[in-house]
């Protein structure tokens, strides 16, 4: 064995190394955003909702609210600049 094939086999189980330290902490950290997302998902709306199909000028909770009411309908604002004519 020469030190070329040393070098990769360290290079390997240091990767494999790394991406199971790495495992758990990424499992607790969708852990932790999952429940938050239910917590969000079920707090009551503290003010009355605005009447508005723009996204820009609802909240958090309107759009959730919206949703849920059945809603299919929103502008979503976008910009892009394209060349058209001669």
């Amino acid at each position: 064995m020469n030190s070329t094939d040393n070098i990769s086999n360290f290079k390997r189980w240091l990767f494999i190394l790394f991406a199971a330290c790495l495992l758990p902490l990424s499992a607790s950290i969708y852990g932790q955003t999952r429940n938050e997302s239910v917590e969000l998902l079920a707090i009551d709306r503290p003010i009355a909702a605005g009447q508005s199909y723009w996204l820009e000028e609802l909240t958090f909770l309107e759009i959730r609210d919206l949703i849920l009411a059945d809603t299919t309908t929103v502008i979503i604002p976008t910009g892009g600049i394209e060349e058209n004519g001669p």
